[in-house]
């Protein structure tokens, strides 16, 4: 960083395309590099001649940017006059923005704020307005400055005038021979102007009173008056020094009418998203500054999908970040997979559920109701379609050389369970055995022809036994094993063939 001036060198800058650029000039004639000579006549630091410097002096202590990575500062140098110097080189992939050094590859800043997206100074809502960023003041011209949302909040348009110095328009006498008028400032409040030298008059209640002056409208300005002159002394509104207003007249008499208004006129805004619609700025009232005659529109709630910003709140689409996301609906067996969508105001699972079935023993929620395996159906028995018994091996098939086992869950016909046997030619001999395990139950098995009708039994018994018939006809036959006495539910039986 450099601090001051070098030794036995004066600094003058020179104005160039891109910003501002040293030149070294040597403080005696001593021809410079290319002998090319250089007056003497500029004062030395210690004579006592007023200093000759260049009209492009600067401000002390302003920094500003030189190209794209050199950031300079205006200092003073023994002679009196000022320059801008080197202060600091921005390093490798970061350049001057604002007189700092920022990212090169990531700041974006279109409207030189120093504000914009990934740029180290903060945000910027409008990048084409430099009046417009995050963290700036909010002042009172129906913009939105600090990019929050909101035009002239925290009564920035209700001045606090209650540490004025005095009352805009108040008179009072300084002393015998001088007078001062309250003044009033960007906001409305007042202070006292520049003391009015009466001129040899006398100041009388804050008006300087002088036989010579011409004041036919009031505001003590005209022809030879000590507070100055009137170009319409028909008008107080008008006259020399006057704060010039936002009100088509030519207050301070320059031959211009709301000069310091130009935007007045101009498009402009309000509102955010759709609540934004368009006007022109006008006067405000008391004519102090500029406000935009646009009505915003209405918020309305934000709806998904439409890439609107439907709230007005300067977000789009807002609140459902979880679009596209996985989702399911349905439950148990029912349950489907898909993707959280847009669905008018709000959003929905796209995902449509499965038909629920009859439940049973699988460990799944078969009728998607939330239960699994509910109503103690893996304890139940199945209906074998004849009867409105219940048997886990109901309509079972039983051929030659197999075997099928059994669960007796009741008495009687609720308990028995059918068993179909196949073919059987005429003639042939059918052979069923049956184990009744430790059940301690009394059953007894019961052979039925193609046609259903019984054609052999076994007696009641409480022990394993068998029944060998001939086949008088040929056809599918039938086998009814029937408990007699109260099983134990889960006891089991084996039929053999």
């Amino acid at each position: 960083m450099l601090m001051g001036l070098a030794a036995g060198l004066l600094v003058t800058a020179s104005c160039v395309s891109g910003g501002v650029v040293n030149e070294e000039l040597p403080e005696d004639d001593t021809p410079t590099p290319n002998n090319t000579p250089v007056p003497n006549n500029r004062p030395t630091p210690n004579n006592n001649t007023p200093p000759d410097c260049p009209d492009n002096g600067c401000t002390v202590g302003r920094f500003i940017c030189s190209g794209d990575s050199e950031i300079h500062v205006c200092r003073q140098g023994s002679d009196g006059c000022t320059a801008f110097v080197l202060n600091e080189t921005c390093p490798e992939g970061r350049i001057c923005s604002e007189a700092l050094c920022v990212a090169a590859d990531s700041c974006i800043d279109n409207d030189g704020d120093g504000h914009g997206e990934n740029c180290p100074a903060g945000g910027d809502c409008d990048d084409t307005d430099a009046a417009r960023h995050e963290g700036k003041a909010e002042i009172c011209d129906t913009i939105d400055n600090d990019c929050d949302g909101i035009e002239d909040e925290d009564g920035v348009c209700d001045a606090d005038c209650s540490g004025q110095e005095c009352t805009p328009g108040e008179l009072t006498c300084l002393d015998a021979g001088r007078a001062a008028e309250c003044r009033s400032d960007e906001a409305g409040c007042g202070f006292w102007g520049d003391p009015i030298n009466c001129g040899g008059g006398q100041c009388v209640n804050g008006v300087c009173e002088s036989p010579d002056c011409v004041d036919n409208d009031g505001d003590r300005r005209g022809e030879n008056c000590p507070a100055g002159g009137d170009c319409d002394d028909n008008n107080p509104n008008r006259y020399e020094g006057n704060d010039e207003l936002c009100d088509g007249i030519d207050n301070d008499c320059d031959g211009n009418a709301d000069e310091d208004f130009p935007e007045f006129g101009q498009a402009c805004t309000r509102g955010e998203g759709i609540c934004e619609n368009s006007g022109t700025f006008v006067c405000a009232p008391g004519g102090r500054a500029l406000q935009c005659d646009a009505t915003p529109g209405q918020p309305q709630s934000e709806r998904c999908g439409n890439n609107r910003d439907d709230n007005c709140n300067g977000q789009v689409d807002e609140g459902f970040e979880n679009v596209g996301q996985s989702c399911s609906r349905g439950q148990g067996a029912c349950q489907r997979q898909g993707q959280i969508v847009c669905d008018g105001n709000g959003t929905t699972c796209n995902a449509t559920p499965g038909q629920p079935s009859e439940e049973v023993c699988d460990g799944e929620d078969n009728d998607c109701n939330g239960q699994i395996d509910e109503g103690n159906i893996c304890n139940a028995c199945a209906d074998d379609g004849r009867e409105p018994d219940q048997s886990s091996s109901a309509g079972g098939f039983l051929g030659v050389g197999q075997s099928l086992s059994g669960t007796l869950c009741g008495t009687g016909r609720d308990g028995a369970d059918w068993v179909q046997l196949g073919n059987v030619n005429a003639g042939q001999t059918i052979n069923v055995s049956i184990d009744l395990g430790d059940s301690g139950n009394t059953m007894h098995m019961e052979l039925y022809n193609p046609a259903f009708a019984f054609v052999d039994g076994t007696p009641i018994q409480s022990t394993d036994h068998s029944l060998t018939h001939t086949a008088q006809t040929s056809g599918n036959y039938f086998l009814w094993v029937f408990p007699n006495t109260n099983p134990e539910p889960g006891n089991t039986y084996t039929i053999s063939r």
